[in-house]
């Protein structure tokens, strides 16, 4: 992503939660975290990448 004319990275963390009743999930709660940068793990973790929305191949 670019700011300002700079390339920016960033993490955040997804998560949600499905609730399961008459045979059919239903999503009950979607958050998107923001991730402090001094908290990132180490880029070997990293087990995808989008860029502009679609998905990279890490080959």
């Amino acid at each position: 992503m670019c700011r300002d004319g700079k390339e920016i990275t960033g993490m955040a963390r997804y998560t949600d939660t499905y609730l399961y009743e008459n045979g059919e999930w239903l999503c009950v709660q979607a958050q998107i975290t923001p991730v402090a940068a001094d908290h990132h793990p180490g880029d070997d973790t990293i087990r995808t990448v989008y860029l502009k929305g679609v998905k990279q191949d890490r080959g």
